[in-house]
């Protein structure tokens, strides 16, 4: 058994302190009588951890949005405390926050004008709506922005770089992996699914995956949930654990759960509660003792079996080494200042300020302030809600020294649409425009029904760290798990996520996975989504005058105006990074697909692209079924949420802009540009413009719009001798 310390003093046991639900339930006049987590580990009896693991002060859960005041706990004196009375009224001037009373609003009214009413980023009422209020430092300087330019750019700051290459969230919607309605449509047979390299450090598509299927489900469900990132899987396997151990309630066990996958800080009891799953699970892993660095672990693989809800078993396997860099993790010593240090030197850094004012520039004002407000707090809850409380570092977002493992533009709205966060924030009492919010009682609502289904259904997970050889080998051997212990093809899905290098990756992703697809399953198939990809199709240029107009009209903006404004016009950068959602490039696309060779190797692997999808949408905004040349219809307010408020950060793309720049040749704009400008003739279009004059070089990019989804699926002989490959790409 694996023998855990907290830094290096405190040691992990097997048990707990029995003092702690009178620790929580007393009145604490002063923050400085909380209990710390040495008190909650130093123990000798087991706690019950259940009421101490909300997001209040006290431990309580969050059920609706509650009164925004801060009162004083005894009269006169202590620290001040959230009015947990739900909030009904709402402020009329910032639309972000509720009180229980009027009384409650007078008292904090000087607080709450200063911090959020008269804030620059809410914008003031204007007859103009397509022009916000609030611009851009770099608009009101007159400057060109910090992403474009002719100068070489500056280096990378050292404290943005980490040596963990971790994602912590996905970028991209999440998707049902078996969509059995429009598939099998079988309820009562047994299902063996793989997500085999996984974009973030989340669980969104598992989670979406589990909660879509149906009620009437009586079959099995054997999920291998594989990241090749250490850190990330680590991550992930300690909130699976924390949301399905039994000992917790279901509700109590979400909120937690939102809390170690999203926010930067934890109270101390949630701190406490994660320490001893961190002992549970890495003192189940059998037969590794002592240190698992040492050379006597070298190349050996453990497993654990951890007991969850429903009398189920989750599987974790992973490598010794692997091992030892998850507890480096987890049991480091660095304090709260430290970890919310180095998360403000890169997100708030502000030679990156242009990067991150470029995402706001589409946003709302309370969708502005409320970005400002997480990027700050690193902590998901809703607006108005205190967290000073949260005094305890999330281990499970920085490094062994505090580093902060996210990028600078990085939020993880983008994981989720915006329209289905609305409708569980409005189910709980928080407001639309206060999303964050909204965000918090959605991903805890999706939570606590994934875990419900757990409980319900027969489902069996395994989650596994192992080099990306190694799955499909331990597979074929029959060394993965019982589950899948068939030698040959037993999977019906297979997620193999982000391909980042086409060129170097698709082929042999295909000859190492395709083989573990089951083809006894006409519907089996395989989904990969391209992204960070450039290429040119002389043949693919649209009209620009009438793309330009679409566009336009979608964002609600006027090209007069913004030929006016200048090169540094905000909605020119709107345009710039939204234009491609109303064009189709789906042939282009594929002729560029088609010359990386991977047509001759899946017909030798007896495989072909899907022509009409069923499992992901071939272009985000479309239903999944559609013909492979639809463009989405969308309204303003249908496209703000599926492309501009949960979309990644522009930023994010343009971090790569080298390698676009080496495919995108500058040029003065067309004549159809300058016609829409209104005849600017020295107008220049920037470097990173994603159009050159009429000759388009079209690309996918690390967007939820238009990164490129492709299903492969067994084909029949037939089919491969008329089609021996064919794609349905959108993108």
């Amino acid at each position: 058994m694996v023998n855990l310390t907290l830094g290096a003093t405190v040691p992990i046991g097997p048990t707990i302190s029995a003092r702690l639900k009178d620790l929580l339930t007393k009145n604490n006049n002063d923050s400085n009588d909380l209990p710390t987590v040495e008190d909650y580990l130093s123990q000798e009896n087991p706690p019950k951890f259940s009421g101490a693991l909300g997001s209040g002060r006290a431990g309580q859960q969050l059920t609706t949005v509650p009164c925004a005041n801060l009162k004083r706990q005894v009269p006169g004196s202590g620290p001040f405390v959230q009015c947990m009375s739900p909030g009904t009224l709402v402020c009329s001037q910032c639309l972000l926050v509720k009180y229980c009373s009027a009384e409650c609003q007078k008292q904090h009214w000087k607080k709450h004008r200063k911090e959020t009413c008269q804030s620059p980023l809410l914008d003031s009422e204007s007859d103009d709506a397509s022009q916000p209020q609030w611009v851009p430092a770099w608009f009101k300087e007159k400057r060109q922005p910090q992403f474009v330019g002719e100068q070489p750019e500056s280096p990378v700051p050292r404290h943005l770089i980490t040596n963990y290459n971790i994602t912590l969230w996905g970028e991209t919607p999440p998707v049902d992996l078996l969509n059995l309605e429009g598939n099998e449509g079988e309820v009562g047979r047994g299902y063996k699914i793989c997500f085999a390299r996984n974009q973030g450090g989340d669980i969104r598509n598992l989670v979406h995956t589990v909660n879509s299927l149906p009620e009437d489900f009586t079959g099995t469900l054997d999920i291998l949930y594989h990241d090749q990132k250490t850190i990330q899987a680590g991550h992930t396997l300690l909130v699976l654990y924390a949301l399905l151990n039994p000992e917790l309630p279901i509700d109590e066990a979400a909120e937690f759960a939102v809390h170690l996958m999203y926010s930067a800080a934890l109270t101390t009891p949630m701190a406490a509660y994660l320490y001893r799953c961190i002992h549970t699970i890495y003192g189940a892993f059998e037969g590794l003792d002592g240190n698992p660095f040492d050379d006597a672990h070298k190349g050996k693989t453990y497993d654990a079996k951890l007991p969850i809800r429903g009398g189920r078993t989750l599987e974790a396997v992973h490598e010794a080494w692997m091992l030892g860099l998850f507890l480096e993790q987890y049991v480091s010593d660095y304090k709260l200042k430290t970890a919310q240090r180095k998360m403000a030197k890169v997100m708030q850094n502000p030679k990156r300020e242009d990067f991150a004012e470029r995402f706001m520039v589409p946003l709302e004002g309370q969708h502005r302030v409320g970005i400002t407000h997480f990027r700050k707090s690193g902590i998901l809850l809703p607006f108005n809600v205190d967290a000073a409380h949260f005094d305890q570092p999330n281990r499970l977002m920085h490094g062994n020294m505090g580093e902060w493992f996210a990028r600078h533009v990085a939020h993880p709205l983008s994981g989720w649409p915006v329209s289905h966060l609305r409708q569980s924030g409005l189910a709980h009492g928080a407001l639309p425009t206060d999303i964050w919010g909204c965000f918090f009682f959605h991903v805890k609502s999706q939570f606590q029904e994934f875990a419900r289904r757990v409980q319900k259904f027969n489902i069996n997970i395994t989650v596994a760290t192992l080099p990306r050889d190694a799955i499909p080998q331990r597979i074929r051997d029959g060394k993965l798990g019982k589950a899948f212990q068939r030698g040959g093809g037993c999977f019906d899905r297979i997620d193999m996520g982000l391909i980042v290098d086409p060129h170097l990756r698709i082929n042999d992703t295909l000859e190492l996975w395709i083989p573990l697809l089951n083809k006894e399953n006409p519907h089996a198939e395989m989904l990969m989504q391209i992204n960070e990809l450039a290429f040119h199709a002389e043949t693919a240029a649209p009209n620009l005058s009438d793309l330009m107009i679409t566009c336009s009209k979608a964002l609600n903006l006027d090209l007069r105006r913004i030929g006016r404004e200048g090169q540094t016009s905000p909605s020119l950068y709107r345009i710039m990074e939204s234009v491609d959602a109303f064009h189709d490039n789906s042939d282009a696309f594929k002729t560029y697909f088609r010359g990386l060779g991977v047509e001759r190797t899946a017909a030798a692997l007896g495989v072909k692209a899907r022509d009409v999808h069923r499992i992901h949408p071939q272009r985000h905004g479309v239903p999944v079924g559609s013909p492979e040349h639809t463009i989405p219809k969308l309204s303003s307010a249908e496209f703000y949420d599926l492309c501009e408020c949960s979309s990644d950060a522009p930023p994010a793309r343009d971090s790569y802009s080298p390698f676009f720049k080496s495919h995108i040749r500058q040029r003065r704009p067309s004549n159809a540009i300058r016609r829409i400008w209104g005849g600017r003739q020295s107008m220049k279009v920037p470097s990173v413009c994603p159009m050159s004059g009429l000759d388009l070089y079209l690309r996918t990019q690390r967007n939820s719009r238009n990164s490129a989804f492709i299903m492969i699926s067994y084909a029949d002989s037939q089919t491969l001798t008329n089609h021996p490959f064919e794609m349905n790409v959108i993108n």
